[in-house]
């Protein structure tokens, strides 16, 4: 199950609200990433940003990997082992640890409501800084936050409603633009994906959700197979997170 993912470590995060929160810090070997598609498809650059997201790069390998050089976005080929928290530090500004205080600082439609308790629950989210943000809840506690890039045009935009995830190819592929790699994508609807792809925080997709390489990677390894996981896009386009 764990797969590319071989070293797990929790370690403290202070915030001026919650006064410690132990946030998994996994560690991925470079010998593994060569066996993953995120390093044979050849359309993918091979630097820090496609590891980890343009906009939590640099913070990422300053505060969990000191002995790394993050002052130029040079490949990564040569290292060991980088390392990386399940979630993103900042995101906790907004994303409670317990599914329960997050429902009550969101106005949840009935329907989003009825899936709440669902014991495998994706979350996306409009931050108050702009941001959009994606958490997995697992039985309820905080498992996974990063934040994402979706898609925002007058003709196609993504979607708020809610579905389930189903995996699709470990290096699936665009059938609508030019055969572009969507490594390790999970189908949430008819031509819409959770999936690789250069990402930040703006809206960068088409129509899809882009998750960071290692956040898109853990998650299509860990999600429970088929349909078995729920994900609610909740008003992806208004702001609904606010700080703690």
């Amino acid at each position: 199950m764990w797969g590319l993912f071989s070293t797990v470590i929790s370690v403290p995060i202070l915030l001026p609200i919650v006064s410690h929160i132990w946030i998994e810090k996994v560690g991925v070997d470079f010998d593994e990433i060569q066996n993953s598609p995120l390093y044979q498809m050849d359309e993918i650059n091979h630097d820090y940003s496609v590891l980890l997201g343009k906009d939590q790069a640099d913070s990422i390998l300053h505060e969990y990997n000191p002995l790394l050089n993050s002052s130029s976005w040079d490949s990564y080929e040569w290292i060991n082992t980088i390392y990386f928290p399940l979630i993103y530090p900042e995101t906790l500004e907004y994303l409670p640890m317990n599914l329960s205080w997050l429902i009550d600082k969101i106005n949840f439609s009935v329907y989003e409501k009825k899936v709440l308790d669902r014991d495998h629950l994706v979350l996306v989210f409009r931050a108050d800084n702009g941001k959009s943000i994606l958490g997995y809840y697992k039985n309820q506690k905080l498992k996974l936050a990063t934040y994402v890039s979706l898609w925002n045009s007058h003709t196609w935009r993504t979607k708020s409603w809610i579905y389930r995830i189903y995996h699709r190819e470990i290096d699936h592929r665009s059938t609508m633009y030019n055969d572009d790699p969507m490594p390790y994508a999970l189908q949430y609807t008819w031509v819409y994906y959770l999936h690789w792809w250069e990402s930040d925080w703006t809206d960068l997709s088409h129509w899809c959700i882009r998750v960071p390489w290692l956040y898109q990677k853990w998650l299509y390894e860990n999600l429970p197979w088929d349909w078995q996981t729920t994900i609610i896009i909740h008003k992806p386009y208004k702001i609904s997170l606010k700080k703690e």
